[in-house]
C-alpha cells in the first residue's frame, strides 16, 4: 500500500479535496495572461490551456491509481465499467465543437487550417477537464472508494451486528447490505460531531438486538426496550400498555432485560427513544424502576387477580363472591372471563399483582380449554414468586385443581394454596 493511498484510507476528506484542487486550478488557471506575457495570441492561449487542462486531467487519474482506484479506473473486475466512465467526457468533447453550424453553414472558420487543430484540441481539453475528473471520473470513483472504506458520506451504509447481518441474509439473501459495518457490544462509532455507542441487547426481544447511545444528545434507542402498545395520541397511563407490551413480547427474558438495564445504568441518560410508543424524556426514574420490577418478576402492586371460565355461570357466581370478600377486606382486585376476555390484559395483571386465583370447570377430564391457554402463557412468560389459589367446580370425578397445580409446578417461586 503507498503512502498515498494509506493517507486516503485515513483522510477521504483530504482525498476529495486533493483532486478537487486540481481540477479548480486548471478551470482557473490565467492562460490569456500567460499568453500575452509569453508574446503571443488566442493561438498560443489555445495551446496553454490543452496543455495545462491535459495535465491536470492526467493527475488526479494517476492520483486515483495511487488511491486505490486502479480497478474502477482500467474497469479491470468489472467489465467495461472503466471504459464507460470516459465516454461523458467524448461525449461533451462532441458537444462543444461546433458540428452543428459547421454543417447547416451558418458557421465558418475564417483563418488558416492550423488555427483549426488547437481549437479541436481546446473542444477536447474541456470534455476531458469536465467529464472526465468531474462527472466520468470523480464522483464514481469517491462513491466506489466510500463504499470500501464504509465511510458512508456518499453511500449507505447498513451498521449492525454479525448476528443481525446474518439474519438479514436469511431473509433476503447474500446480497443485502453490500455497504455493512459489524459491530460488537461497547464498541463506538464516531460521527461528525458526535459518537454512537452500541450495547448488546439479546432477547429484548430479539437474538441479535443492539441498542445504541448518542453521547451528544444522551439519548438512548432502546430497540423493543422501554416500549409499549397503544396510540401514541391518546392520553392513555404509560405503565399500563407499557406492562402488557413487556410482560407479551419480552416477559420470559428477564434476565437479559435485567442485563440490559445494568449496562444502561451506567450511561447518563437524558431521553430514551424506543422502537415502539413515545418518546420518553421526563420522569425516567419511573420508567426504569417499572422496567426493574418487571424484568425482575418483583411485585408491582399489592392486590389479588381472580381468572375464572364459566360454563353455565355458576363458577362465574363463585369468582364474584371471592373478588366482593376480598374487597371488603381491603385487597385491591381484578377480575377477568378467560373466555371472553384479550388474554394480554389478563397476563399482564398477573405479573402485576402477587396473588392470582384460577377458577375453572373440570371438562373432558382436564381444566377448561381457555383457562390450559392461559396457564400455558403464564409457564411461558416465566410466571414465578407469586401466591396462587384455585377454585374447582365439578359435580363428578372433577380434576381441574389437579390438572392446573400439575402444569404450574414447572414455575419457580410458586406458593400454591391446595385447600379442599
Amino acid at each position: 500500500m503507498t503512502a498515498l493511498e494509506k493517507s486516503a484510507k485515513n483522510d477521504t476528506v483530504g482525498m476529495i479535496l486533493t483532486l478537487i484542487l486540481y481540477a479548480v486550478g486548471a478551470v482557473s488557471a490565467p492562460y490569456v495572461k500567460v499568453a500575452e506575457w509569453l508574446g503571443g495570441g488566442p493561438e498560443l492561449e489555445w495551446y496553454l490551456a490543452f496543455a495545462f487542462k491535459t495535465i491536470c486531467s492526467i493527475l488526479p487519474v494517476y492520483l486515483m491509481f495511487q488511491f486505490g482506484f486502479k480497478k474502477a479506473v482500467t474497469g479491470s473486475g468489472g467489465g467495461i465499467k472503466g471504459f464507460l466512465l470516459c465516454v461523458p467526457a467524448f461525449l461533451v468533447a462532441l458537444d462543444n465543437f461546433p458540428f452543428l453550424p459547421l454543417i447547416t453553414g451558418s458557421l465558418k472558420f475564417v483563418g488558416s487550417a492550423g488555427d483549426i487543430f488547437p481549437y479541436v484540441l481546446y473542444c477536447l481539453s474541456i470534455g476531458v477537464m469536465e467529464e472526465t475528473i468531474f462527472r466520468g471520473n470523480v464522483l464514481p470513483l469517491f462513491m466506489f472508494k466510500f463504499s470500501k472504506d464504509k465511510k458512508g458520506t456518499l453511500c449507505a451504509v447498513v451498521v449492525s451486528s454479525a448476528k443481525a447481518f446474518a439474519m438479514m441474509e436469511n431473509y433476503f439473501g447474500k446480497e443485502i447490505a453490500k455497504n455493512r459495518l459489524e459491530v460488537k457490544d461497547g464498541e463506538k462509532l464516531d460521527l461528525v460531531g458526535r459518537s454512537l455507542t452500541f450495547v448488546a441487547a439479546p432477547m429484548v426481544h430479539w437474538p441479535e438486538v443492539m441498542v445504541a447511545y448518542d453521547d451528544k444528545d444522551k439519548i438512548l434507542f432502546s430497540a423493543d426496550a422501554f416500549g409499549k402498545f397503544g396510540d401514541l395520541d391518546s392520553d392513555e397511563p404509560w405503565d399500563d400498555e407499557a406492562r402488557r407490551y413487556y410482560i407479551g413480547i419480552v416477559g420470559k427474558y428477564g434476565t437479559q432485560a435485567q442485563s440490559l438495564l445494568k449496562k444502561a445504568a451506567a450511561l447518563d441518560i437524558a431521553k430514551i427513544c424506543p422502537l415502539h410508543g413515545e418518546v420518553l424524556d421526563k420522569d425516567l426514574a419511573h420508567y426504569v424502576s417499572l422496567y426493574n420490577i418487571w424484568s425482575s418478576y418483583a411485585v408491582e402492586s399489592e392486590g389479588a387477580l381472580i381468572c375464572y371460565t364459566s360454563v353455565y355461570g355458576h363458577t362465574k357466581i363463585a369468582a364474584e363472591l371471592l373478588a366482593e370478600e376480598l374487597e371488603a377486606n381491603g385487597e385491591k382486585v381484578a377480575i377477568y372471563d378467560l373466555a371472553r376476555t384479550d388474554e394480554s390484559l389478563a397476563l399482564a395483571e398477573a405479573f402485576r399483582y402477587g396473588k392470582l386465583v384460577l377458577a375453572t370447570t373440570t371438562y373432558n377430564g382436564e381444566a377448561f380449554p381457555a383457562m390450559r391457554e392461559f396457564i400455558n402463557e403464564l409457564i411461558g412468560h416465566n410466571y414465578q414468586n407469586r401466591k396462587v389459589g384455585f377454585i374447582e367446580n365439578g359435580s363428578w370425578a372433577p380434576v381441574a385443581k389437579k390438572k392446573m397445580t400439575d402444569m404450574l409446578s414447572v414455575c419457580k417461586g410458586l406458593h400454591m394454596c391446595l385447600y379442599g
